[in-house]
């Protein structure tokens, strides 16, 4: 029996379908005979959106049996044979349409249209054309706002006031929010006992929880769809704190965070501020990092090049009293 696995998403599941008899042979036989499509997961290499496809052996002797690793990854963009692999990939995201046997976390299923195929076999076929970062554009509005004796980096300000190391404060419509920011450390997710058992929401929580966690599982709410209104509810059930509604002292650590949607996924994904004045980031069970999809620092996720999740959902706080899971 196999599994495969489409590598897309990033706050939700990766969806799977198994396959067994005459359909795992007829795959399997055409796998041996292109071992050029095989190419190298890269979990240190970073990216919303498609990164491949996965086959994997669920029991035993089979991989031996037909000379093929026990972990195929296709449509990587690093195998010898990419346009076959690409090939292969297509025929697998196409074949899921019907959801048979797609795997689910808790209730979440998706619902894999012929539309959302669509998407990524897209995505796929786009994966190294890069799109512009206008973060340029959204300087303009912080000018007015700046207040003597502070220096300005993106979003928030550092005061001159007696502080912490680590209290700054955003800028909202006038509104100076006290929030906490600390150094990028990607080290602290990246490392094989948790690269792949936390997610973006984790990492944008700053919770290491080392259970991929899920706006509102905390609140007691799953989400059966994803829109932008009820990904930030769910959220608020956690204990998060909507831009401009500032959280107290006694909240420190205050995170900032944002929340981004690819609305033909129906998937989102989050990320976190830092010291340095970029953004952090961790695309599903990828490596943490404070990259864009062209591979430039992220210095604004609402401008920045975020691939299909097009959608802006908006900031907010992670006040110390907010939990996930």
């Amino acid at each position: 029996m196999l599994v495969s696995t489409i590598d897309a998403y990033s706050g939700r599941e990766n969806p799977s379908r198994m396959f067994d008899g005459a359909e795992a042979t007829t795959l399997l036989r055409e796998l041996s005979r292109n071992r050029g499509v095989f190419g190298t997961h890269d979990p240190a290499a970073p990216r919303l959106g498609f990164r491949g496809v996965t086959v994997e052996f669920l029991a035993d002797g089979m991989a031996r049996k037909y000379g093929v690793p026990h972990e195929i990854h296709l449509a990587t963009g690093n195998s010898q044979n990419e346009g076959k692999a690409q090939e292969i990939a297509e025929k697998l995201i196409r074949g899921m349409v019907s959801q048979k046997g797609l795997r689910r976390q808790r209730n979440d299923l998706i619902d894999f249209t012929p539309a959302l195929a669509d998407r990524l076999v897209q995505e796929m076929d786009m994966m190294n054309v890069g799109q512009p970062d206008l973060t340029v554009h959204d300087i303009s509005w912080l000018e007015g706002l700046r207040v003597p004796g502070t220096e300005y980096i993106w979003g928030h300000q550092t005061h001159s006031a007696p502080r912490g190391p680590d209290e700054h404060w955003h800028i909202h419509k006038g509104i100076l929010c006290p929030i906490e920011v600390r150094e990028y450390d990607p080290d602290h997710w990246n490392d094989p006992a948790h690269v792949f058992r936390n997610n973006c929401y984790n990492y944008a929580t700053n919770l290491r929880t080392g259970t991929r966690a899920q706006a509102g599982w905390a609140g007691g709410v799953e989400l059966h769809t994803f829109s932008c209104d009820e990904v930030s509810n769910a959220a608020l059930k956690d204990g998060a704190k909507k831009r401009g509604d500032c959280c107290k002292d006694e909240e420190k650590p205050r995170w900032f965070m944002a929340l981004v949607r690819d609305p033909v996924k129906d998937d989102f994904h989050w990320y976190r501020l830092h010291a340095e004045g970029f953004w952090g980031h961790k695309p599903g069970r990828m490596s943490a990092t404070n990259l864009d999809n062209s591979k430039r620092i992220v210095h604004n996720p609402e401008f920045c090049d975020r691939g299909s999740y097009t959608e802006f959902c908006g900031y907010f706080y992670a006040p110390n009293s907010m939990r996930v899971e």
